[in-house]
């Protein structure tokens, strides 16, 4: 299930992150479907495009590159899903935490997850640090459906709160806020969907 998972969520989050891609505005620098060179600047995957930049069907011809693909796809499942222990989360909040994840970061990603769950539990039942333990695997496989679906809505608040918070402090990101909260749109629509099956 938790191969089915990836794949699928995978296919979702792409569908955000564009192609490649060297914005100055964007505090990424240049990047690949997500992959920036910043973060990740030995990632295999860069010999392969860099070499291809002056070519005249870059960046399209990347798409149809299998090596390159598979590489994109390892990165994303050893330093995204199972760092943020999605293949353990389930539906669809192993999407939510994947994307913000890749969004955001990991640790923003856990810790959102971990402030929703707290908050929709009227509690602190979490440590709020970034990092997906027994303790928050137990508090989120634990929830009925009515919970679930509370902490879902309100971690995607966070991310909305995060963006809005971004565009307003940096004015220079404000470009990227629709596209940001057209993406949170539509994680709420891909979760009320599996709510719904």
């Amino acid at each position: 299930m938790a191969a089915r998972n990836f794949a699928r969520c995978l296919e979702l989050v792409l569908q955000y992150e564009g192609t490649y891609a060297n914005d100055p505005d964007d505090p990424g620098g240049e990047t690949y479907k997500g992959i920036t060179r910043r973060d990740h600047p030995d990632w295999p995957g860069w010999e392969i495009i860099d070499p291809r930049k002056g070519q005249d069907d870059f960046p399209d011809l990347l798409e149809s590159m299998a090596a390159l693909q598979s590489l994109l796809a390892d990165l994303y499942q050893r330093t995204y899903w199972l760092r943020t222990k999605c293949d353990q989360l389930p539906d669809p909040i192993d999407l939510l935490v994947f994307d913000t994840a890749v969004n955001m970061g990991p640790q923003k990603a856990c810790r959102f997850l971990q402030q929703a769950v707290n908050k929709r539990q009227g509690q602190v039942l979490l440590r709020e640090d970034g990092i997906i333990g027994e303790k928050t695997l137990a508090a989120v496989t634990s929830l009925n459906p009515a919970k679930r679906k509370e902490i879902i809505s309100y971690f995607l608040e966070l991310r909305e709160k995060r963006y809005h918070g971004l565009a307003q402090s940096k004015p220079r990101m404000k470009k990227f806020l629709k596209g940001w909260l057209n993406r949170v749109a539509h994680l709420r629509k891909q979760a009320e969907e599996v709510a719904l099956a």
